[in-house]
Order: structure tokens, then C-alpha cells, then sequence
């Protein structure tokens, strides 16, 4: 079920809303969808192209079955919504919170001025091998860790708890002769660094420049589906580096990005490529390449001050 689909002529747009694509054809110069409203009306609709920007729902990688996950990414996490989260003063209260542990981490995101986002990541298998509902199982990771304990003591939980598992995936193919994906529905990597919403502007704004380009000459859409292709699979294989390291040289990785030095502006690199640059420029990329080496390298000698990922002090904050 998707929730918008926003259908857009040559001088108007539609929007539907919990509206099903039933079916979908493609033509040799157009798209025709069929789509059955909440009320049980059913329309069918034609345009030159489509763009799935269906979420992690991935409508078109599920039809064409191109969508993939990643194996080594499965993970579980279940979360939900509380008031009255002890939270540091001023600014810094509105800032995201992680908590590190030994094989998992929390998330602490200020909705608004009382609400907060609380969650925990962990691999499936474990979560399965813990044989609890998602609601006992948060309730006791909360209190297995003591910096959320802590944080959490006077805190009420306001919202169902959600749960969501091997949610990391990318479609082996993001463009056809007739459309494109944007988004979750093009991939999803992993929620630690927040990158969904950059990659969901990014592609966006991607995809509508080269339709726009497309649509006036139709001889350019190889070339430029083929580049929009390259450049979010780019993006994504950025992260998922990132991703990589955070889970397989957890402490490692924890010792050297929390320890951040001018040297080389190493850490302005990476400040940078979080914060959305491609990293395509060779002044980033050596000092990403650096990073990693630091990374791997912190495993036999102590480049950064030694943590512990044990549960027992405030230190596993960052």
C-alpha cells in the first residue's frame, strides 16, 4: 500500500493518498498504472516515466525482483516513542544521542520539546536468541545499559513499541527505459549516521533535474539514467563503508572517531562526508583512506585512548 502517489501531467499535479498500484506496464514510450483508491476506486493512469519513491516498500525492485539485502547487515530494531527523557540543557538538548554497547546501540532523537525517539540496533540473530517481545526486549535493554537507565528513569513511554528487521538492502538496478527509483526505494543502507534522508534529498533532486533534462530531448536519457545510476550508487557504497567499519571494528572505530585530531583535517573529511559531501575530490578521499588505515590500525597499537564498550560507566556516550 502506498501512502502518496502524486501523478503529474504536463501543467497540473493529482495526488492520491492510501492508494494501491495495482499494476504496472511499460511501453515503448509511456507507463500505464493501474491504482485502486482506499474507496475502492480503481484508475488507471499513463505518463512517459515513473518515479518509485516508495520507501522501503521498494515497489518496483520488488516486481522486477532487484531488490537485495545485504547479508551481513542483518539487524533488528525496536523502538518507540517517551516524554520526560532526562535531556542536557539548552541547545544540546536538542542534539541526537547514541549509547555504544558490546552488540548493540541506542538512538536518543528529540521529536519536540518533551517527546524523544528511543531505539535499539542489534543483530537479528541475537534478538531472536533473546526469545522476548519487542516490548519486554526494549524495556529490558533500556535497563541493561545504565546511561539510558539513567536517562530514563522518570521516562513514559507514549507510543506503541515498533519494530523493524534486515532492513539493509540496495536494488541491483536503479533506472530502466521508463523510470527510476529515488530513496529508501532505491536502497537502504543503516540508520546509524542518519544517511536516508541525505540520500532521499540527493536523489530527488537528481532525478527531477535529469527527468527535466530528458523530457526535452529523450536522446539523453541513456547517458543521464546512466549517471544518476553512478552517482547514488556512490553515495551509498560511501556509507556503507562507514557502516562497515562501525559494526565490524566497533570499538576500534568508536576509539578513533571519538578522538578527533587536526592532523591532516582528517576529521574535517569525515565531518564533511557525513555531513553529505560525495567525497569524490581527491583531498577527501585520501583522508577518508587514512581514517580507515587509523581504524584497522587501532586494533594492535593504541593511536587513540582505549574504551570499553562495557555497560558499567557513562563513557560509551557519544
Amino acid at each position: 500500500m502506498i501512502s502518496y502517489c502524486w501523478i503529474i501531467p504536463a501543467r497540473a499535479a493529482r495526488k492520491f493518498e492510501e492508494t494501491e498500484v495495482t499494476k504496472i506496464d511499460f511501453a515503448d514510450d509511456r507507463v500505464k498504472i493501474e491504482i485502486e483508491c482506499a474507496n475502492s476506486e480503481q484508475s488507471k493512469i499513463e505518463a512517459r516515466y515513473l518515479l518509485d519513491c516508495s520507501g522501503r516498500q521498494t515497489l518496483l525492485g520488488s516486481r522486477l525482483k532487484v531488490k537485495k539485502t545485504y547479508d551481513h547487515l542483518q539487524k533488528f530494531s525496536v523502538f518507540a516513542h517517551y516524554e520526560n527523557i532526562d535531556r542536557l540543557p539548552g541547545k544540546d538538548a536538542t542534539l541526537i544521542r547514541m549509547v555504544r554497547g558490546l552488540d548493540r546501540w541506542f538512538w536518543m532523537i528529540p521529536l519536540t520539546e518533551t517527546r524523544t525517539s528511543i531505539g535499539v540496533v542489534m543483530d537479528t540473530k541475537a534478538f531472536r536468541g533473546a526469545k522476548l517481545s519487542p516490548e519486554v526486549a526494549l524495556e529490558k535493554f533500556i535497563a541493561d545499559q545504565p546511561l539510558m537507565a539513567e536517562r530514563m528513569k522518570d521516562a513514559v513511554r507514549v507510543s506503541p513499541v515498533y519494530s523493524a528487521t534486515d532492513y539493509s538492502y540496495r536494488n541491483l538496478q536503479l533506472t530502466g527505459d521508463r523510470w527510476l527509483m529515488v530513496g529508501d526505494a532505491a536502497g537502504f543502507i543503516d540508520p546509524v549516521f542518519s544517511s536516508g534522508v541525505f540520500l532521499a534529498l540527493m536523489s530527488a533532486e537528481r532525478a527531477a533535474d535529469i527527468l527535466n533534462e530528458v523530457l526535452q530531448d529523450e536522446r539523453k536519457r541513456q547517458h543521464l539514467f546512466n549517471k544518476y545510476s553512478r552517482a547514488v550508487n556512490r553515495v551509498m557504497d560511501t556509507y556503507l563503508t562507514f557502516v562497515n567499519a562501525w559494526y565490524e571494528r566497533s570499538r576500534e572505530f568508536l576509539e578513533v572517531f571519538l578522538n578527533p585530531t587536526e592532523t591532516m583535517q582528517i576529521a574535517a573529511a569525515v565531518n564533511a562526508v557525513l555531513a553529505g559531501n560525495e567525497g569524490r575530490s581527491l583531498a577527501i578521499k585520501w583522508r577518508m583512506w587514512l581514517f580507515y588505515f587509523f581504524v584497522f590500525a587501532q586494533r594492535f597499537v593504541a593511536l587513540s585512548p582505549r574504551l570499553s564498550l562495557v555497560p558499567k560507566t557513562a563513557d560509551m556516550a557519544s
